[in-house]
């Protein structure tokens, strides 16, 4: 899967651009569906939010409050945007001409005029944006050093994984049949993690025949618990699914293999300022049923829900959601989802723990002091008061 930017020209780490940024805003404005928003973006912007008074409880919040996902490939690839405000689609972050998130703002913020793909040779390519041709009067800039300013180590292994991932996704979803792209397509596979310890899957639907940025017809995110995550994984893993899959075939079950209960209760969505009109929660239900056409349909919904004495949010929409996704998966579809899932929780985990570590070894590590040399004591000379029994007489 090969992505082309527009309006840019290929450049090497040690040419020098005329580059000079003159705060006139005009690369915040026209910019919609233009700024990605990785999850990388959108943990640092969490903390950055959460540290200046803004109510943030996970990732979830920051891309439904200032994201949409947006299609990036026919193939059903999609990714978030930044959203954007008026009639001249500006960044929803840009007041009285001044980013307000400048300290945390996304990574292709942060590297504009400049743009970085990784290289099949395991380095990177980088890009440089010619949209904006008032920008290229002025000062000189080396890509190399901006670069350097701009895109550090995590970067660098965040777009890694991420960009290694996104081939296997796209494999995933033109295996989708058509049949079932014109009524709903799993398109957003940009599951993330966070410490509150759940796996994020958005299912989203569109119409292909509306016009582009008005697609989008539904939109469901599932939060799945990682040690339920992994339990389906080894069952998978185990070939236990795959023989209760054949079991509710042969007996005409409709029993879903899996089922998932969620949902944001009445009380946090009000503190959130989310409130629903009715007053009641949000309940989101996802099940993993045995297919017709093929061997699994996934179905995403949500709606109206109450919670229950244990705090469950139990869905009250009965038949009638008011969003539905499902999508039609092979075997293969759905294993390669799940494995690629899990390869992403384990890279994620182990970075997590190497972070963790270096952090501890620096905080553990002991300070050298000058340890003060102790004075030595010398004892006194004893005085001896004998009284001679001989007489002496000098000799020199």
């Amino acid at each position: 899967m090969n992505f082309q930017l527009p309006n840019t020209r290929q450049v090497s780490s040690s040419e020098q651009v005329s580059f000079h940024c003159k705060r006139c805003g005009a690369c915040c404005r026209h910019v919609r569906e233009s700024i990605p928003m990785n999850t990388l973006d959108a943990y640092r912007l969490a903390k950055y939010l959460r540290g200046h008074g803004e109510q943030i409880d996970c990732l979830d919040t920051v891309f439904a409050r200032y994201t949409e996902p947006v299609l990036l490939h026919e193939s059903g690839f999609t990714v978030f945007m930044l959203k954007t405000t008026g009639a001249d689609d500006t960044c929803i972050f840009l007041k009285d001409n001044r980013c307000t998130i400048q300290q945390t703002k996304p990574t292709a913020c942060r590297l504009y005029p400049f743009a970085v793909e990784p290289a099949p040779d395991g380095g990177y390519k980088y890009l440089l944006s010619t949209e904006k041709t008032h920008h290229f009067k002025g000062g000189q800039v080396e890509v190399r050093r901006w670069i350097k300013q701009n895109f550090n180590l995590e970067d660098r292994e965040f777009m890694r994984i991420d960009m290694d991932s996104a081939p296997v996704i796209a494999f995933l979803l033109r295996n989708i049949p058509v049949s079932e792209q014109k009524h709903a397509i799993m398109l957003y596979l940009w599951y993330r993690f966070s410490d509150f310890g759940k796996v994020h899957f958005c299912f989203a639907s569109y119409d292909m025949k509306l016009p582009a940025g008005q697609r989008q017809t539904n939109s469901v995110h599932i939060y799945v618990a990682v040690d339920e995550f992994l339990g389906l994984c080894q069952k998978m893993a185990s070939g236990e699914l795959r023989y209760m899959m054949q079991q509710r075939k042969k007996e005409g079950s409709n029993d879903p293999l899996y089922k998932c209960l969620g949902g944001t209760s009445a009380e946090k969505l009000k503190k959130l300022d989310r409130a629903r009109p009715d007053g009641m929660s949000l309940s989101r239900t996802a099940e993993l049923l045995c297919g017709k056409n093929a061997d699994f349909l996934f179905v995403a919904n949500s709606g109206p829900g109450e919670s229950n004495k244990t705090g469950l949010i139990v869905p009250r929409f009965g038949n009638k959601p008011e969003n539905h996704v499902s999508v039609s998966m092979t075997w293969d579809n759905f294993a390669g989802l799940m494995l690629t899932t899990k390869a992403h929780y384990e890279a994620w985990l182990a970075a997590k723990y190497v972070k963790e570590s270096k952090a501890e070894k620096r905080s553990s590590k002991p300070k050298l002091e000058r340890v003060p040399k102790p004075a030595v004591e010398i004892p006194p000379e004893p005085e001896y008061s004998v009284e001679p029994e001989y007489g002496a007489v000098a000799m020199f």
